[in-house]
């Protein structure tokens, strides 16, 4: 059975419903469980505000875990529509290995040459939408790295969980799309079903292709 990479939309950001759940066997449901802001360095070759929420401590994880980090000053314009119609889980820390993901379009607009862009996106049936999403992009050539800061509340766990895009672009689509999401911080109450403070989770577009509308 398919399911829905979001399931909850609260105060304009994304949550990451399926990524984020997962339980945390560190301890209580509330408190503060969030990392080290001044730790593991800043991250060379990305727009400087990707550094104000993500480290190279965080990028050698998901590289470590599979995933293509592209930086560079010089990434493509990858403005348009994508279709998401192959996703699986394939790396989880909490166990979701091989869960395979309902369809979903991506559309990348106002990108700049200063590294920001927009996205929205929409879930099978229109069960999840998300409109004018604030990112950044780094890359070189036909490849790039999309860069999300994502931030909000569960069920009164706050929370802070980046997001990240990767892929090659062709005149097809994205080949070899990747989806990466790390929880950096968490603090509050019930915060033990939302993934672990550090744990990654890395999504791939299994058929090699997203692609264009």
């Amino acid at each position: 059975m398919t399911r829905m990479i979001w399931t909850w939309i609260l105060a304009s950001f994304l949550v990451f419903g399926l990524f984020a759940f997962g339980c945390d066997t560190g301890g209580g449901g509330g408190g503060d469980d969030g990392g080290d802001d001044d730790g593991g360095g800043d991250i060379p070759g990305v727009p400087d505000d990707v550094n104000d929420f993500l480290n190279q401590d965080d990028i050698n994880k998901l590289e470590d875990a599979g995933m293509t980090i592209h930086t560079g000053d010089n990434p493509p314009n990858v403005e348009g529509t994508y279709d998401l119609d192959s996703l699986v889980i394939t790396y989880d820390e909490v166990g979701m290995d091989g869960y395979p993901i309902d369809y979903y379009w991506i559309k990348y607009y106002d990108q700049t040459d200063d590294g920001k862009i927009k996205l929205d996106y929409e879930g099978a049936g229109g069960a999840d939408v998300g409109n004018g999403l604030g990112a950044f992009i780094s890359g070189d050539g036909k490849c790039f790295t999309v860069y999300i800061d994502t931030k909000g509340n569960n069920g009164g766990c706050d929370y802070e969980m980046p997001s990240l895009h990767s892929g090659c672009l062709e005149t097809a689509g994205i080949k070899d799309f990747q989806w990466g999401f790390i929880m950096k911080k968490k603090s509050g109450d019930n915060c033990d079903y939302l993934m672990p403070v550090d744990a990654a989770r890395i999504v791939d577009e299994t058929d090699g292709m997203a692609s264009k509308q």
